[in-house]
Protein backbone atom coordinates (compact mmCIF):
# COMPACT_ATOMS: atom_id res chain seq x y z
CA UNK A 1 0.00 0.00 0.00
CA UNK A 2 1.48 3.34 -0.97
CA UNK A 3 2.04 6.10 1.15
CA UNK A 4 0.42 8.85 -0.53
CA UNK A 5 -2.38 6.39 0.11
CA UNK A 6 -2.63 6.21 3.48
CA UNK A 7 -2.36 10.25 3.63
CA UNK A 8 -5.38 10.70 1.74
CA UNK A 9 -9.18 10.62 3.58
CA UNK A 10 -10.84 9.65 -0.01
CA UNK A 11 -10.35 8.56 -3.61
CA UNK A 12 -12.02 9.65 -6.83
CA UNK A 13 -13.55 6.88 -8.77
CA UNK A 14 -10.84 6.61 -11.41
CA UNK A 15 -8.29 6.69 -8.67
CA UNK A 16 -9.97 3.55 -6.70
CA UNK A 17 -9.98 1.76 -9.78
CA UNK A 18 -6.57 2.48 -10.56
CA UNK A 19 -5.91 1.18 -6.83
CA UNK A 20 -7.37 -1.78 -7.11
CA UNK A 21 -5.82 -2.60 -10.37
CA UNK A 22 -2.36 -2.39 -9.41
CA UNK A 23 -3.32 -4.58 -5.90
CA UNK A 24 -5.22 -7.64 -7.95
CA UNK A 25 -2.82 -7.53 -11.13
CA UNK A 26 -5.56 -7.28 -13.01
CA UNK A 27 -7.68 -4.37 -14.84
CA UNK A 28 -10.36 -2.63 -12.59
CA UNK A 29 -12.56 -0.23 -14.54
CA UNK A 30 -14.47 2.61 -12.88
CA UNK A 31 -17.73 0.90 -13.58
CA UNK A 32 -16.58 -1.99 -11.31
CA UNK A 33 -16.13 0.21 -8.10
CA UNK A 34 -19.74 1.46 -8.73
CA UNK A 35 -20.66 -1.98 -9.37
CA UNK A 36 -19.23 -3.39 -5.78
CA UNK A 37 -21.25 -0.27 -4.09
CA UNK A 38 -24.57 -0.85 -6.20
CA UNK A 39 -23.90 -4.54 -5.00
CA UNK A 40 -23.03 -4.02 -1.52
CA UNK A 41 -19.93 -4.68 -1.00
CA UNK A 42 -17.82 -1.05 -0.97
CA UNK A 43 -19.13 2.18 0.95
CA UNK A 44 -18.95 5.02 -1.53
CA UNK A 45 -19.28 8.30 -0.67
CA UNK A 46 -20.19 11.96 -2.40
CA UNK A 47 -17.64 14.86 -2.02
CA UNK A 48 -20.01 18.24 -1.88
CA UNK A 49 -17.79 20.67 -3.79
CA UNK A 50 -19.35 23.80 -3.10
CA UNK A 51 -21.61 22.70 0.21
CA UNK A 52 -25.42 21.15 -0.35
CA UNK A 53 -28.33 22.19 1.58
CA UNK A 54 -30.23 19.30 3.63
CA UNK A 55 -32.87 18.04 5.73
CA UNK A 56 -30.94 16.42 9.04
CA UNK A 57 -32.69 13.67 10.54
CA UNK A 58 -31.52 10.22 12.26
CA UNK A 59 -32.77 6.68 12.26
CA UNK A 60 -35.38 5.59 14.48
CA UNK A 61 -37.86 2.89 15.84
CA UNK A 62 -40.97 2.77 14.29
CA UNK A 63 -42.98 3.64 17.07
CA UNK A 64 -40.99 7.32 16.94
CA UNK A 65 -42.50 7.68 13.61
CA UNK A 66 -45.76 9.80 13.82
CA UNK A 67 -48.92 9.83 11.70
CA UNK A 68 -49.92 12.69 9.80
CA UNK A 69 -52.70 13.26 7.81
CA UNK A 70 -53.49 15.36 4.29
CA UNK A 71 -56.34 16.97 3.01
CA UNK A 72 -58.54 14.18 1.34
CA UNK A 73 -58.50 14.49 -2.17
CA UNK A 74 -62.03 14.82 -3.07
CA UNK A 75 -65.22 17.08 -0.91
CA UNK A 76 -66.40 14.68 1.67
CA UNK A 77 -63.62 11.98 1.53
CA UNK A 78 -61.44 10.95 4.30
CA UNK A 79 -58.00 12.65 4.77
CA UNK A 80 -55.05 10.76 3.82
CA UNK A 81 -52.45 9.07 6.25
CA UNK A 82 -49.20 8.82 6.28
CA UNK A 83 -46.40 8.18 8.46
CA UNK A 84 -43.76 10.82 8.42
CA UNK A 85 -40.35 8.98 7.74
CA UNK A 86 -38.71 6.76 5.58
CA UNK A 87 -39.06 3.42 6.31
CA UNK A 88 -35.52 1.87 5.55
CA UNK A 89 -36.27 -2.23 6.69
CA UNK A 90 -37.99 -3.86 9.45
CA UNK A 91 -38.40 -1.20 12.24
CA UNK A 92 -35.67 1.14 11.01
CA UNK A 93 -36.95 4.76 9.95
CA UNK A 94 -35.57 7.59 9.32
CA UNK A 95 -37.05 10.54 10.99
CA UNK A 96 -35.49 13.74 9.52
CA UNK A 97 -36.37 17.35 10.79
CA UNK A 98 -38.34 20.20 9.56
CA UNK A 99 -34.41 22.78 9.83
CA UNK A 100 -32.35 23.10 7.05
CA UNK A 101 -28.64 22.71 7.27
CA UNK A 102 -25.56 22.84 5.00
CA UNK A 103 -23.49 20.33 4.35
CA UNK A 104 -19.66 20.47 3.57
CA UNK A 105 -17.11 17.75 2.99
CA UNK A 106 -17.61 13.83 2.14
CA UNK A 107 -20.65 12.23 2.73
CA UNK A 108 -20.88 8.79 2.63
CA UNK A 109 -23.96 7.13 0.63
CA UNK A 110 -26.36 4.68 2.69
CA UNK A 111 -27.80 3.40 -0.88
CA UNK A 112 -32.18 3.71 0.34
CA UNK A 113 -32.83 6.54 -1.45
CA UNK A 114 -32.73 8.16 -5.06
CA UNK A 115 -28.83 8.13 -4.78
CA UNK A 116 -28.85 4.30 -5.44
CA UNK A 117 -30.13 5.49 -9.16
CA UNK A 118 -27.87 8.12 -9.01
CA UNK A 119 -25.03 5.75 -9.39
CA UNK A 120 -27.07 2.96 -11.09
CA UNK A 121 -27.27 5.63 -13.94
CA UNK A 122 -23.70 6.63 -13.98
CA UNK A 123 -23.03 2.61 -13.98
CA UNK A 124 -25.41 2.11 -17.25
CA UNK A 125 -23.58 5.27 -18.19
CA UNK A 126 -20.33 4.06 -18.15
CA UNK A 127 -20.87 0.42 -19.34
CA UNK A 128 -23.31 2.02 -22.71
CA UNK A 129 -26.48 0.20 -20.87
CA UNK A 130 -29.84 0.99 -21.10
CA UNK A 131 -30.98 4.62 -19.35
CA UNK A 132 -32.28 4.46 -16.08
CA UNK A 133 -36.06 5.64 -15.96
CA UNK A 134 -37.02 4.54 -12.11
CA UNK A 135 -37.47 6.84 -9.45
CA UNK A 136 -37.30 7.42 -5.80
CA UNK A 137 -39.97 9.66 -4.13
CA UNK A 138 -38.19 9.62 -1.18
CA UNK A 139 -35.18 11.96 -1.88
CA UNK A 140 -31.68 11.09 -2.08
CA UNK A 141 -30.02 10.41 1.30
CA UNK A 142 -26.24 10.91 2.86
CA UNK A 143 -25.35 9.66 6.11
CA UNK A 144 -22.28 11.17 8.52
CA UNK A 145 -20.76 10.28 11.85
CA UNK A 146 -22.68 9.76 14.75
CA UNK A 147 -25.71 8.04 12.98
CA UNK A 148 -26.72 11.30 11.46
CA UNK A 149 -29.13 10.72 8.24
CA UNK A 150 -29.57 13.89 5.75
CA UNK A 151 -31.96 14.43 3.04
CA UNK A 152 -30.82 16.56 0.22
CA UNK A 153 -32.94 19.29 -0.09
CA UNK A 154 -32.86 22.28 -3.04
CA UNK A 155 -34.21 25.87 -2.88
CA UNK A 156 -36.97 26.82 -5.48
CA UNK A 157 -35.05 29.37 -6.64
CA UNK A 158 -32.56 26.97 -7.93
CA UNK A 159 -35.57 25.38 -9.65
CA UNK A 160 -35.30 26.55 -13.41
CA UNK A 161 -39.27 24.86 -14.04
CA UNK A 162 -40.39 27.80 -11.15
CA UNK A 163 -41.91 30.50 -12.17
CA UNK A 164 -39.76 33.55 -11.47
CA UNK A 165 -36.60 31.73 -10.20
CA UNK A 166 -33.04 32.45 -10.64
CA UNK A 167 -32.76 29.46 -12.29
CA UNK A 168 -35.27 29.85 -14.79
CA UNK A 169 -33.64 33.30 -15.84
CA UNK A 170 -30.42 31.74 -16.76
CA UNK A 171 -32.27 29.15 -19.01
CA UNK A 172 -34.06 31.58 -20.44
CA UNK A 173 -31.27 33.75 -21.29
CA UNK A 174 -29.23 30.45 -23.01
CA UNK A 175 -32.55 30.56 -24.69
CA UNK A 176 -32.10 33.83 -25.82
CA UNK A 177 -28.25 33.22 -27.23
CA UNK A 178 -29.11 29.68 -28.86
CA UNK A 179 -31.89 30.60 -30.82
CA UNK A 180 -30.98 34.11 -31.75
CA UNK A 181 -33.97 36.18 -30.57
CA UNK A 182 -34.75 38.99 -31.77
CA UNK A 183 -34.41 42.26 -29.55
CA UNK A 184 -37.95 43.16 -29.14
CA UNK A 185 -38.97 39.63 -28.15
CA UNK A 186 -35.98 39.15 -25.62
CA UNK A 187 -37.00 42.26 -24.02
CA UNK A 188 -41.18 41.41 -24.00
CA UNK A 189 -39.49 37.95 -22.27
CA UNK A 190 -37.39 39.40 -19.54
CA UNK A 191 -40.08 41.46 -18.62
CA UNK A 192 -42.29 39.21 -18.16
CA UNK A 193 -39.54 37.17 -16.09
CA UNK A 194 -39.69 40.55 -14.07
CA UNK A 195 -43.06 40.43 -13.26
CA UNK A 196 -43.14 36.69 -12.11
CA UNK A 197 -39.46 37.70 -10.37
CA UNK A 198 -41.66 40.06 -8.15
CA UNK A 199 -44.34 37.33 -7.26
CA UNK A 200 -42.00 34.98 -6.54
CA UNK A 201 -39.99 36.61 -3.50
CA UNK A 202 -42.78 38.24 -2.31
CA UNK A 203 -44.03 34.28 -2.00
CA UNK A 204 -40.57 33.06 -0.51
CA UNK A 205 -40.53 35.74 1.76
CA UNK A 206 -43.54 34.94 3.51
CA UNK A 207 -42.63 31.32 3.79
CA UNK A 208 -40.93 30.03 6.89
CA UNK A 209 -36.79 28.93 5.46
CA UNK A 210 -37.34 25.34 5.79
CA UNK A 211 -40.57 25.58 3.59
CA UNK A 212 -38.43 27.47 0.50
CA UNK A 213 -36.88 24.01 0.21
CA UNK A 214 -38.04 20.55 -1.49
CA UNK A 215 -36.13 17.53 -1.26
CA UNK A 216 -34.08 16.74 -4.35
CA UNK A 217 -34.55 13.86 -6.57
CA UNK A 218 -30.93 13.89 -7.32
CA UNK A 219 -27.36 14.24 -6.04
CA UNK A 220 -25.88 17.99 -6.73
CA UNK A 221 -24.55 18.30 -9.88
CA UNK A 222 -21.60 19.27 -8.64
CA UNK A 223 -21.28 16.59 -6.04
CA UNK A 224 -18.32 14.20 -6.66
CA UNK A 225 -18.41 10.38 -6.16
CA UNK A 226 -15.51 9.11 -3.78
CA UNK A 227 -13.99 6.71 -1.90
CA UNK A 228 -12.65 6.84 1.42
CA UNK A 229 -9.48 5.55 1.84
CA UNK A 230 -10.40 3.21 5.22
CA UNK A 231 -13.63 1.88 3.28
CA UNK A 232 -11.59 0.81 0.29
CA UNK A 233 -8.86 -0.62 2.85
CA UNK A 234 -12.00 -2.38 4.84
CA UNK A 235 -13.22 -3.98 1.22
CA UNK A 236 -9.12 -5.03 0.37
CA UNK A 237 -9.26 -6.66 3.68
CA UNK A 238 -12.24 -8.48 3.38
CA UNK A 239 -11.29 -9.88 0.02
CA UNK A 240 -8.12 -11.14 1.60
CA UNK A 241 -9.63 -12.84 4.14
CA UNK A 242 -12.39 -14.62 1.68
CA UNK A 243 -9.12 -15.92 -0.40
CA UNK A 244 -7.24 -17.19 2.75
CA UNK A 245 -10.83 -18.97 4.05
CA UNK A 246 -11.66 -20.35 0.66
CA UNK A 247 -7.74 -21.39 0.59
CA UNK A 248 -8.07 -23.61 4.09
CA UNK A 249 -11.36 -24.43 2.88
CA UNK A 250 -10.88 -25.98 -0.18
CA UNK A 251 -7.68 -27.43 0.83
CA UNK A 252 -7.83 -31.47 1.08
CA UNK A 253 -5.64 -31.26 4.47
CA UNK A 254 -7.07 -30.76 7.39
CA UNK A 255 -6.50 -31.02 11.13
CA UNK A 256 -8.02 -30.13 14.15
CA UNK A 257 -6.12 -26.94 15.15
CA UNK A 258 -6.18 -26.12 11.65
CA UNK A 259 -9.81 -26.16 11.64
CA UNK A 260 -9.67 -23.77 15.05
CA UNK A 261 -7.34 -21.32 13.56
CA UNK A 262 -9.85 -20.61 11.11
CA UNK A 263 -12.46 -20.79 13.51
CA UNK A 264 -11.01 -18.06 15.44
CA UNK A 265 -10.25 -15.87 12.15
CA UNK A 266 -13.56 -15.43 11.63
CA UNK A 267 -14.45 -14.95 15.40
CA UNK A 268 -11.93 -11.97 16.25
CA UNK A 269 -10.99 -10.78 12.77
CA UNK A 270 -14.28 -11.06 10.90
CA UNK A 271 -15.19 -7.51 11.75
CA UNK A 272 -11.54 -5.75 11.79
CA UNK A 273 -10.72 -2.45 10.08
CA UNK A 274 -7.30 -1.76 8.76
CA UNK A 275 -7.78 1.88 9.26
CA UNK A 276 -9.48 1.46 12.84
CA UNK A 277 -6.73 -0.09 14.78
CA UNK A 278 -9.38 -0.32 17.46
CA UNK A 279 -11.29 -2.51 16.10
CA UNK A 280 -8.71 -5.75 16.46
CA UNK A 281 -8.97 -7.76 19.17
CA UNK A 282 -6.17 -8.16 21.98
CA UNK A 283 -3.52 -11.13 21.70
CA UNK A 284 -4.31 -11.94 25.40
CA UNK A 285 -7.90 -11.85 24.96
CA UNK A 286 -7.52 -14.23 21.37
CA UNK A 287 -5.19 -16.48 23.13
CA UNK A 288 -7.59 -17.04 26.03
CA UNK A 289 -10.10 -18.16 23.34
CA UNK A 290 -8.00 -20.99 21.97
CA UNK A 291 -7.20 -22.08 25.30
CA UNK A 292 -11.21 -22.51 25.86
CA UNK A 293 -10.97 -24.07 22.84
CA UNK A 294 -8.44 -26.89 23.90
CA UNK A 295 -5.47 -25.67 22.89
CA UNK A 296 -2.21 -26.24 25.35
CA UNK A 297 -0.79 -22.95 26.58
CA UNK A 298 1.77 -22.46 24.16
CA UNK A 299 0.51 -23.24 20.93
CA UNK A 300 -2.78 -21.14 21.51
CA UNK A 301 -0.12 -18.18 22.11
CA UNK A 302 1.37 -18.72 18.59
CA UNK A 303 -2.16 -19.47 16.76
CA UNK A 304 -3.08 -15.80 18.40
CA UNK A 305 -0.05 -14.33 16.81
CA UNK A 306 -0.26 -15.92 13.55
CA UNK A 307 -3.65 -14.12 12.97
CA UNK A 308 -2.37 -10.98 14.49
CA UNK A 309 -2.79 -8.18 11.50
CA UNK A 310 0.62 -7.65 9.89
CA UNK A 311 2.09 -3.90 11.31
CA UNK A 312 -0.67 -3.12 13.82
CA UNK A 313 0.31 -0.87 16.07
CA UNK A 314 1.12 -1.91 19.83
CA UNK A 315 -0.38 -0.02 22.62
CA UNK A 316 -3.70 0.42 24.13
CA UNK A 317 -6.05 -0.28 21.80
CA UNK A 318 -9.90 -0.77 23.54
CA UNK A 319 -11.58 -4.14 24.21
CA UNK A 320 -11.78 -4.65 19.96
CA UNK A 321 -15.09 -6.01 18.57
CA UNK A 322 -15.87 -9.67 18.37
CA UNK A 323 -17.56 -10.92 15.62
CA UNK A 324 -20.04 -13.79 16.86
CA UNK A 325 -21.25 -16.84 14.43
Amino acid sequence: MSKLFTLKEWLTVTESARHLSRLFNEEVAESDVLRLALDGRLKLSVHFVNHAKANPGRVVGESEVEWKELPPIEDGGQPIKYKDGLHINGDKWVKLEDKVVSLEGVWDLPMIGAEHLDVEHEYQRLTNGPGVTLCNLGGVFVEGDNGIICRICEHYDDNEYQDGSSAQLERMENYIVNVKIEKEESDALREIHKIKRKTFNDRMSSMPKHEQYYPAATLPKDGVLVVRTKNLAFFISSINKTNATDALEDGAHSTKLLSLLLEGARQWWGSYDPADPSTAPKNEQVTAWFKEKGAADRVAEVMAQILRADGLPTGPRGQGRRRHS
